[in-house]
């Protein structure tokens, strides 16, 4: 979700498209979209360049089932402690803005960025 301000976008007009890789492939082999049902957004979220709080939990209306194209993301199983994480190298991979200043890539990408 991205917001320019804090209005609110009913859930019924969001779908989310799992399995995707290529962005430019609408019909991409091994994906299925999926209609949202309600979404929470962090409360902490303003929508700042820095990113934090951006994150939003979405509930589809009908269930996914995994494939070889859809599976569970992994989740952080370290340390809690910031010290321990704090000025290390982190992976972050996603369709973001490049680096000639386009908004997203058609493929994901990765970037090791330093955990501040």
């Amino acid at each position: 979700l991205n917001f320019s301000s804090n209005f609110d976008i009913p859930p019924n007009v969001l779908v989310v498209a799992l399995g995707r890789f290529n962005l430019r492939q609408w019909r991409e082999r091994g994906t299925i979209n999926r209609e949202v049902a309600s979404y929470t957004i962090h409360p902490n979220y303003t929508h700042e360049e820095s990113g934090d709080s951006d994150l939003a939990i979405l509930t589809l209306r009908t269930t996914v089932e995994y494939n070889l194209f859809i599976k569970p993301i992994c989740l952080w199983t370290g340390s809690n402690n910031l010290d321990e994480v704090v000025n290390r190298i982190g992976y972050v991979v996603g369709w973001g803005q490049d680096e000639f200043g386009n908004p997203y890539t058609a493929e994901p990408r990765m970037a090791r960025v330093p955990i501040e």
